[in-house]
């Protein structure tokens, strides 16, 4: 069986993978008014030795289970993220996480600016076991692809909130857009600075890598 290591993948595939209109402006608009009435939102800042650092990431976030309502979330990320690690990344992968709704909003207090933002980081997690969207255990894996999906139009709905990769440069998104790269790849939503920045984003998952 052939082994896989992050870094000898690096050189061979690409660092990102941009997939255009992967949900239409239709659909988009109703992911956000489903996931913004069906689920409950929680407030997403990282935690430091039991205390919140808003310096790194402030958002709110809504977890979207998959159901007759969002089926067609889960069947378009199905299709898109398996031709996707076929065609680029070749990946030994399990399956995915649950599906995360994000929200990045700019601040309405204008003495003290708390913009919503998630700085540099990278979405690899190293654990015993996950549990996948139907609560079944996924054991022995970790974080491999992440994928993020673009839900409104930046500079007519929202202004900042740019996603970046560190030192490599992606192509801005369209409403619709999706991205998808190695989760161990540092990167960021920047602040927002107007409105409100909508997303969807999940995980894939697999073995360790050796």
């Amino acid at each position: 069986m052939l082994q896989e290591h992050p870094f000898e993948r690096m050189f061979a595939t690409p660092p990102f993978v941009r997939i255009p209109r992967m949900f239409n402006l239709e659909e988009c608009s109703h992911i956000i008014e489903l996931c913004k009435n069906k689920f409950e939102s929680q407030k997403s800042e990282l935690i430091e030795k039991g205390d919140t650092n808003e310096q790194i990431r402030k958002s709110t976030t809504r977890w979207v289970k998959n159901d007759l309502q969002t089926a067609f979330i889960f069947n378009k990320l199905n299709n898109n993220l398996e031709s996707v690690n076929e065609q680029y990344f070749n990946f030994n992968l399990s399956g995915y996480l649950d599906v995360q709704f994000a929200e990045y909003a700019a601040s309405k207090n204008k003495t003290y600016t708390t913009n919503d933002k998630y700085d540099w980081h990278i979405d690899t997690l190293f654990t015993h076991s996950f549990l996948n969207y139907d609560n079944n255990v996924v054991g022995s894996t970790l974080r491999k692809l992440s994928i993020s999906i673009l839900l409104n139009q930046q500079d007519i709905d929202f202004v900042g909130g740019n996603f970046e990769l560190f030192n490599f440069v992606p192509p801005p998104l369209n409403m619709g857009d999706a991205i998808v790269f190695p989760s161990f790849l540092q990167h960021r939503v920047t602040e927002v600075k107007k409105g409100v920045r909508y997303s969807l984003v999940t995980w894939v998952i697999g073995p360790k890598f050796v």
